[in-house]
């Protein structure tokens, strides 16, 4: 599906396995919650690189679902009861120091979203 200035890959999760992931970097408030009204069609939505400032202009639109924002990992979980089936297994995520903690954040959500 084409918006103004996004293509969104709604066939990503029957090819791959996972569906698209939002990565709000470079993206309105306004495309995010478009992209996110999108996809919560088919899935919960997780959308990454969403800065708290970002997040405050996201929040103020209507989203469908519950949105839980972590600033720390600066991710959005978007739940709408249509969560990734779980998988089998254990991930661990090693970091190099405190200043890795935001990023190993990021792959812990990322993680927890696609049902690991």
């Amino acid at each position: 599906m084409r918006g103004p200035d996004y293509t969104l890959d709604l066939d990503r999760q029957r090819r791959v396995g996972f569906p698209e992931v939002v990565l709000a970097q470079g993206k309105s408030a306004e495309q995010i919650v478009e992209i996110c009204r999108q996809l919560s069609r088919a899935h919960d939505v997780l959308v990454t690189r969403l800065t708290p400032e970002g997040w405050e202009e996201v929040a103020s639109s209507p989203l469908p679902g519950r949105a839980d924002y972590d600033p720390r990992s600066e991710t959005l979980l978007l739940s709408v009861g249509k969560p990734m089936a779980r998988v089998e297994g254990l991930v661990s995520i090693v970091t190099a120091g405190t200043s890795d903690a935001p990023i190993a954040e990021e792959a812990r959500r990322s993680l927890e979203y696609l049902g690991v």
